[in-house]
């Protein structure tokens, strides 16, 4: 109504006009409103009434907190993007412009707003911003307000638009990791080629490998008379991209210009057919080991390290509420096929050598990639390492330590135990090779009890 007044009121004296002018710049429910205000007989007493009718239905200060803070809240998860990171950036600036007067988007100072606006912040901005956030504590000794962060998030929306440098990081990234695959031997875990799809080709100008213009690299038939496991190590070695077999900064889960192969119509560069029943040197056997303690035997009740977690997916930005197990008998780390379902993602597959008491054992899985997990309260951010799927994880959530299963220890009394989510099940396995979840809080020195970070 504001921008009305200024633009259009102050300018025209006629009330006749006015109320027309209302209609035309309004639509759906308002503008049926203003056009029931047209038939009064005085078009002043009809303007006004407008406008009241106006202001009570859509002008009440706690309906547009509401409609603010639900957009916030909705706002989907946002990458490390010059677009995505400046219209977030846009939307806290317009937040915080109309704060100054709109008492109730005050809430928006809260620590809990804060937290929920932050964990939409792609994972290196979330640390960068627990360093921001501690500095304003220590060197400044006040408390973190909303004006912070839309400082924080509108200063690298700039950085990462810079057109000079905006993208420098991401092309150093790339660069460092195709000299790793150079000079490093091969994970035994690795695999560059599955998973690779494609929707269009892009042709190069020449073969990289012959050295001329009469054919691409794509369909050099040099290499294509190699064994699958040399043309891998071939184009690995030239340092081209696997989804458009092209030179650049980016790889094949980044190429935007994937090609499709022309022998098969399969999800793979041409170079890269394979034969059926020809062996794939990328999806060799890893060995990892797990705590026999999954086993399932024995009959008598036991208290695992099971918490509640948010696991996030980066590549499709969905979240799911599950619960963990902390098993430091683990050198991996496992989730469920369910979880994989509800997070939308395809992974890559694999097989992998179980280690247990009961012996080694060959099984299929799936590696997934690009997945944190947080603690229930969001507070602690983890990034997972490498993820492996199972059937499912054979550890009930009634297992999980309950409040007076503490009653025996006087100091660990003060510890919140979160209360079971119904219908949960516990979807992901944490080893040993992520430390920092299996780091301990605190210890007390007249016991080996401790209280686990997650």
């Amino acid at each position: 109504m504001k921008a009305f007044e200024y633009g259009v009121e102050d300018k025209i004296l006629d009330s006749r006009d006015r109320i027309n002018y209302l209609w035309q710049y309004t639509a759906g429910e308002p503008k049926s409103l203003v056009n029931s205000c047209l038939y009064y007989t005085d078009a002043n007493e009809g303007y006004i009434k407008a406008k009241q009718l106006l202001t009570k239905r859509f002008g009440d200060s706690h309906k547009i907190a509401q409609a603010v803070l639900k957009k916030a809240k909705e706002w989907p998860d946002v990458k490390e993007q010059a677009s995505c990171l400046n219209e977030f950036s846009l939307f806290l600036l317009e937040c915080h412009n109309m704060m100054q007067a709109n008492s109730p988007l005050k809430e928006l100072d809260n620590t809990s707003s804060l937290q929920l606006l932050v964990g939409k912040l792609p994972y290196r901005l979330k640390n960068l911003w627990r360093a921001k956030v501690y500095d304003i504590q220590e060197e400044k000794m006040r408390t973190v307000g909303f004006k912070d962060l839309v400082d924080f998030v509108s200063r690298h929306a700039q950085i990462v638009a810079n057109p000079a440098f905006g993208t420098i990081s991401s092309d150093t990234k790339s660069n460092c990791r195709n000299q790793q695959y150079d000079n490093k031997p091969k994970p035994r875990t690795s695999s560059f080629v599955t998973g690779t799809h494609s929707e269009e080709k892009s042709p190069q100008k020449q073969c990289l490998h012959c050295d001329t213009s009469t054919h691409t690299l794509e369909v050099c038939r040099v290499v294509q008379k190699k064994p699958y496991d040399e043309r891998v190590a071939t184009l690995r070695k030239l340092g081209v991209c696997f989804g458009c077999v092209k030179k650049g900064s980016h790889f094949v889960r980044d190429c935007t210009k994937r090609v499709k192969c022309i022998t098969c119509k399969g999800r793979h560069p041409t170079v890269l057919h394979r034969e059926r029943g020809e062996r794939d040197p990328q999806k060799s056997e890893v060995e990892v080991s797990t705590t026999c303690g999954l086993t399932g035997a024995g009959c008598m009740a036991s208290l695992l390290s099971v918490v509640p977690v948010t696991v996030l997916s980066r590549d499709t930005g969905k979240k799911v509420k599950t619960y963990a197990l902390l098993d430091s008998k683990s050198t991996a780390v496992f989730c469920s096929k369910n979880l994989k379902s509800k997070l939308a993602m395809k992974g890559t597959k694999t097989k992998i050598k179980v280690r247990t008491i009961n012996g080694d054992k060959d099984v299929d899985t799936y590696k997934l990639s690009g997945l944190e997990v947080t603690d229930a309260d969001g507070k602690i951010n983890i990034e997972l390492p490498v993820v492996y799927t199972q059937d499912s994880i054979p550890v009930k959530v009634e297992d999980m330590v309950s409040k007076e299963d503490l009653t025996p220890w006087p100091y660990l009394q003060d510890i919140t135990v979160p209360e079971l989510l119904k219908g949960q099940r516990v979807d992901l396995l944490i080893g040993n090779n992520v430390p920092r979840a299996l780091e301990p809080l605190r210890s007390h020195p007249e016991s080996t009890q401790r209280s686990i970070r997650m």
